[in-house]
């Protein structure tokens, strides 16, 4: 088998494991929808994202945000865990993935916190 076959082969398993894992991060999280209460919270940046992979309460929050938040936070750590005993990477490593993604996905004004726990705005 030549080189370029093995690197072929390897490029094609590489690109269907992110494919995968993708999906697999946020499919927990999506099938349940957006919650409008978080949602109105992120807006006003009351909860923010952070680059654990995490939903963080950043101001005063209600007890039913504060509950949701929690919720959503065990379900994203559900599939972290998952993904990551799928994959056989960390689940650190699955979760700091999924926060990248995340930030991507702000909408402008939503605020997230990053590694140095600088807490900025999209």
């Amino acid at each position: 088998m030549s080189k370029l076959s093995i690197l072929a082969r390897l490029r094609t398993a590489f690109a269907g494991l992110a494919l995968g894992f993708a999906a697999l991060v946020f499919a927990p999280v999506a099938l349940a929808g957006p919650d409008p209460e978080v949602e109105t919270a992120k807006r006003a940046g009351i909860v923010g994202e952070n680059h654990e992979g995490y939903l963080e309460i950043r101001g005063d929050a209600t007890d039913g945000v504060r509950r949701k938040v929690q919720d959503i936070n065990n379900q994203r750590r559900a599939a972290y865990e998952e993904i990551a005993n799928e994959t056989g990477v960390s689940v650190a490593y699955v979760a700091s993935e999924a926060a990248r993604k995340q930030f991507d996905r702000l909408d402008e004004g939503e605020v997230f916190r990053t590694e140095s726990g600088e807490w900025k705005q999209k």
